[in-house]
């Protein structure tokens, strides 16, 4: 194995590492958080903000999960579904952002479903370089195994 081949393994398993301490970390805020969030979030009605913040809490949640169960030994099919659905995951944060954000703006707007509608657009758009940019064989891209 050559000097830069040894490199290369050695920063892509350091990569590793931290994805699956940073995705542990997730997970254990979420486990000690649980009963708070119960007592606060879950026992009143429910309106279109909370479920903003439950798609954006449970969504990184999902993708902490992925990002644990990603590093067991599988066939290519499951590693293909479970990168395709990584791939998804990564995008709820964007999408969940900007929904507040047009939400927001269209209570400070009094009402106006045009302007929220324009600053939900205009903040989902930092979704299309992650979609543009896939790399081959993801599910964004065009060759498909």
């Amino acid at each position: 194995m050559s000097q830069d081949e040894s490199a290369g393994w050695r920063e892509g398993a350091m990569i590793s590492r931290q994805l699956l301490l940073s995705s542990s970390v997730v997970l254990y805020d979420t486990v000690l958080t649980m009963a708070p969030e119960a007592r606060i979030m879950w026992r009143r009605r429910l309106h279109f903000i909370d479920f903003l913040y439950f798609v954006n809490r449970y969504g990184q949640v999902a993708y902490a999960l992925i990002n644990i169960i990603s590093f067991a030994p599988y066939n290519y099919k499951t590693c293909y579904s479970l990168n395709a659905l990584g791939e998804v995951m990564s995008l709820l944060p964007s999408l969940s952002w900007a929904a507040f954000s047009g939400y927001r703006s269209y209570a400070l707007a009094k009402g106006n479903a045009f302007l929220g509608w324009i600053v939900f657009a205009m903040s989902a758009m930092f979704i299309m370089p992650n979609i543009v940019s896939a790399p081959p064989y993801s599910v964004f891209s065009t060759h498909h195994p």
